[in-house]
């Protein structure tokens, strides 16, 4: 509106359409949320996956250490792939969860009734990946009593590292075939992934002869013990699978260590398009 000699003169302009603008932040926003969306899958499955995992270390610790009437330690790890929107189809992301637990079921001495002396059945501890459970060697270690006796207790070793290699091969294969009725898409993919890993455990031989003292305490003295290798291969759960498995039937991707497992993973889906 502009004033000109007492008179004021309307002039009117055509209102842009900022289509370009809208464009750009439906990109960007779009973006964020598909973000976020992903992320909130990904944290649900993983969520889930580590308090199943959780439960069933724990009853793993229970029977282990009821068997025994003693105490009981054991570690559970487990390699999944979840599914992820970033990964690909029939890829996943690729994720190692844990979880430990220790439980004492004790009734009189520890060990089996008559089969056990003072102090040589007391611990026991566990070191489990996907399907292959070890239990970890024991050792004689000299303890002293606040009266100052000495007496050997069997104590297991402790896994000090473990070192971890991913042999992983990804494919996908892309078919489109096109006729009057429409088009239809096939997506095959094919994924290899072997994991191997290698466990070393060590010991402490250190004797603190005055453990009550406090200050005189003296760091532990470690020695190595053995190292275990194993070798888990992917493969798809389903009601064809070989072997038992502790889960039910949930066509998601698990690891295998007992030669079962297929050579390679292969999911197939199709999408036909209607010309009508």
């Amino acid at each position: 509106m502009r004033r000109i000699a007492g008179s004021y003169l309307v002039i009117a302009t055509p209102r842009r359409r900022n289509t370009g603008q809208a464009a750009l932040e439906l990109t960007i926003f779009g973006g964020l949320i598909l973000f976020a969306f992903a992320s909130f899958i990904s944290y649900g499955q993983r969520f889930e996956a580590q308090h199943e995992l959780k439960m069933e270390t724990f009853r793993r610790a229970l029977a282990k250490a009821y068997n025994k009437n003693s105490s009981v330690s054991y570690v559970l790890k487990r390699d999944l792939r979840p599914i992820s929107l970033f990964g690909g189809y029939g890829r996943g992301q690729a994720q190692t969860l844990g979880a430990s637990a220790s439980v004492m079921w004790q009734k009189g001495i520890a060990g089996l009734a008559g089969q056990s002396k003072k102090g040589q059945d007391a611990a026991f501890s566990y070191y489990a990946i996907n399907d292959a459970e070890m239990e970890l060697a024991r050792h004689p270690k000299q303890t002293v009593g606040m009266d100052g006796s000495r007496q050997d207790v069997m104590v297991p070793y402790s896994v000090a590292r473990e070192e971890r290699v991913h042999d992983e091969g990804y494919i996908l294969n892309t078919a489109k075939a096109e006729n009057a009725k429409g088009i239809t898409t096939t997506n095959t993919a094919t994924l290899q992934d072997n994991i191997k890993s290698t466990v070393y455990t060590r010991f402490d031989s250190h004797v603190n002869d005055n453990p009550w003292g406090g200050i005189d305490y003296k760091a532990p003295v470690y020695e190595d013990g053995a190292t275990t290798e194993q070798t888990f291969s992917a493969y798809r759960h389903t009601d064809a699978a070989q072997g038992p498995i502790e889960t039910t039937a949930t066509n998601r991707i698990y690891y295998r260590s007992d030669g079962n497992a297929p050579a390679e993973v292969v999911r197939t889906r199709t999408v036909e398009t209607d010309n009508k």
